[in-house]
């Protein structure tokens, strides 16, 4: 089965919207191509072995957890390792896509997965998103309210955490006065018209903002439709870094440690000292979270659960909660299995494979 490449990255952006990743990231489709994608291969990092890999398999679309290029790509020389990289891509005519940081935050993303995992309870988002919701509020007349509200939800308005279709609807009384040139619904060009009408409110997320404007004027009789668009600082609350949760039952630091090697397959693990706390509730951030030390602490947490941690985040957080460095690699490798199983779930005659070459960069002695 081919699939064009607009089906597959319409579908993963739908799954990880590119609005959610972070201002210095750089997701999403990286290198294009014109021919159907007739296999994909799923990685973590996009290394010429896995490049390789994708010609020997015949995949023409590689999806990736880390960007390829990440700042601004000056040249494209043998000298330079990414330009190698994707110099190899472009001359076999391979797509490039990552789900990075909006894979991290996304409602079931990396650390949603995570979470899931090693069996945590009663999860929240770590530190949800802001700055991605609008109120959205137009005019109607009465008896084209329930139109014009349906062609608002089925555009993704209304949607309040495991809630959908909420509004609030308000009845009062529209003016207006249409020029000799126009052509009103109701009313006559010139004269001042009083128009019986519900006053609509509902809540949208960035992403969706301009398809709910479109899909709300399909919909409207007017010939000009009248709406507000306000910014909100409300939280995203289903979206997100980390997740933060209880543990299925009560255990002390070494035995966590121990439960974790095991849920997450992991050999190696780095710890502050143990000071014989009691472990409950644990923050998970995938990847590098030390940025969210601050977060796992005001909520509670028992101890947080990431990679990347330096000699003096240890020191400094010793006595705040346990910290355990499960690794960078480790606590991201599920990401290509998270991407495999989504695409066989919803394109289940295309073919995907797992990259058998993505190993960890680091390797312990």
């Amino acid at each position: 089965m081919e699939l064009s490449l607009h089906q597959i990255i319409s579908f993963l952006n739908s799954k990880y919207p590119p609005q959610y990743q972070e201002s210095w990231d750089n997701s999403g489709l990286l290198i294009d191509t014109n021919s159907p994608i007739k296999k994909a291969i799923t990685c973590l990092d996009c290394t010429m072995e896995v490049v390789n890999e994708a010609i020997e398999e015949k995949a023409n679309l590689i999806i990736a957890h880390h960007p390829l290029i990440f700042s601004g790509l000056k040249r494209i020389v043998d000298s330079d390792k990414t330009g190698q990289i994707v110099k190899k891509i472009i001359q076999n005519n391979i797509a490039f896509y990552c789900a990075h940081t909006n894979f991290d935050s996304a409602a079931e993303g990396l650390n949603y997965h995570l979470a899931q995992k090693i069996g945590l309870m009663h999860t929240k988002v770590l530190e949800p998103l802001q700055l991605q919701l609008y109120k959205l509020t137009t005019f109607v007349p009465d008896e084209y309210a329930e139109k014009v509200r349906s062609a608002m939800f089925s555009a993704s308005a209304g949607d309040i955490g495991n809630y959908s279709s909420c509004s609030f609807n308000i009845n009062g009384t529209g003016t207006f006065l249409g020029q000799e040139d126009t052509n009103p619904f109701v009313g006559t060009p010139g004269k001042l018209h009083f128009e019986p009408e519900i006053r609509i409110e509902t809540i949208v997320e960035q992403r969706n903002v301009h398809k709910t404007i479109e899909e709300m004027k399909k919909a409207h009789p007017y010939e000009e439709v009248a709406y507000d668009l306000y910014p909100l600082h409300n939280e995203l609350e289903n979206v997100g870094l980390g997740r933060i949760g209880d543990l299925p039952y009560i255990m002390d630091e070494k035995t966590l440690v121990t439960y974790l090697r095991d849920k997450l397959n992991i050999e190696t693990i780095a710890c502050t000292k143990g000071l014989g706390r009691e472990i409950g509730k644990v923050a998970i951030v995938g990847g590098s979270g030390t940025s969210a030390i601050g977060s796992a602490i005001r909520q509670g947490a028992d101890a947080l659960i990431t990679g990347d941690l330096k000699h003096h985040t240890f020191v400094d957080h010793e006595k705040d909660l346990f910290l355990v460095d499960i690794g960078h690699y480790e606590s991201e490798k599920i990401a290509m299995n998270i991407f495999y199983d989504i695409l066989t779930k919803k394109f289940p005659n295309f073919a995907v494979c797992i990259s058998k070459t993505n190993l960890n960069p680091i390797n312990y002695l």
